[in-house]
């Protein structure tokens, strides 16, 4: 009886861990193809509703043309203190061509200091590497960047450009409890390859 016992643990356990490794594999492999994606979003304006000047100021903040289907948000910016652990609130809306009409597409809290399954699709420039994850990721100086980027909210969307070829993607950064907004903004895009003249 000890040995079905013995044998029926070992079994379990077994195919436990099996599953737990396929499930870290499948993981991987999703950053992976995340990671290497082109992107298929053009932004192509943006409007800053708040920013707390107690964490940052901004001193530029412009788009420019990359290329037929992409265009680079540069931000240069001093960040005026360590911040505390904070959350970006992404709410991503299907628009008309005239950035009204939205239905709401995907809505997601992603932390921006710590790991998440959502944290690689963050605006590039916050990604920062897994040896940074920390409370404080983000510290007091300048944060220049040639193209900040977009949260990736294409990889999550399927069929999206089925959908609509335009989006307005709301940006709510908070600390994580809530108590400070540090900045919203609303980004303006459409599908990237819509206008390749």
């Amino acid at each position: 009886m000890n040995q079905l016992l013995y044998i029926a643990v070992f079994v379990i356990a077994f195919t436990i861990q099996k599953q737990a490794i396929a499930v870290e594999l499948k993981i991987s492999q999703r950053n992976k193809r995340i990671a290497n994606l082109e992107p298929q979003i053009k932004l192509k304006y943006f409007d800053i509703h708040s920013l707390n000047e107690k964490y940052a100021t901004i001193h530029l903040y412009s788009i420019e043309k990359q290329n037929a289907t992409y265009n680079r948000l540069q931000k240069i910016m001093t960040l005026n203190r360590d911040f505390p652990p904070v959350t970006i609130d992404v709410r991503v809306y299907a628009t008309d061509e005239y950035y009204e009409n939205s239905k709401l597409l995907l809505k997601l809290d992603v932390p921006v200091c710590s790991e998440s399954p959502y944290r690689e699709l963050l605006p590039k420039a916050l990604v920062v590497p897994k040896t940074m994850l920390k409370d404080k990721c983000l510290k007091k100086g300048d944060l220049n960047t040639d193209d900040l980027g977009i949260f990736r909210f294409d990889a999550l969307i399927p069929n999206l450009h089925e959908i609509s070829d335009y989006y307005k993607v709301d940006y709510n950064m908070t600390t994580a409890d809530r108590k400070e907004i540090i900045a919203e903004e609303t980004l303006f895009t459409e599908w990237g390859y819509l206008h390749t003249q």
